[in-house]
């Protein structure tokens, strides 16, 4: 059994793993975005030249 002290650690454990993984998602989400844009971006400039 667990005492209260390390109940609290354990908690502050997961969350901290909760939020790293939620910046992890975010951080590959808005890379993926930039990438996505950058191409349209390069598209456009492209069709523009032709």
């Amino acid at each position: 059994m667990l005492t209260v002290g390390e109940w609290v650690d354990k908690v502050h454990e997961i969350t901290y793993t909760l939020e790293h993984k939620a910046t992890e998602s975010c951080d590959e989400y808005i890379r993926k975005a930039q990438s996505y844009r950058d191409g349209y971006i390069q598209a456009c400039e492209d069709f523009g030249r032709k």
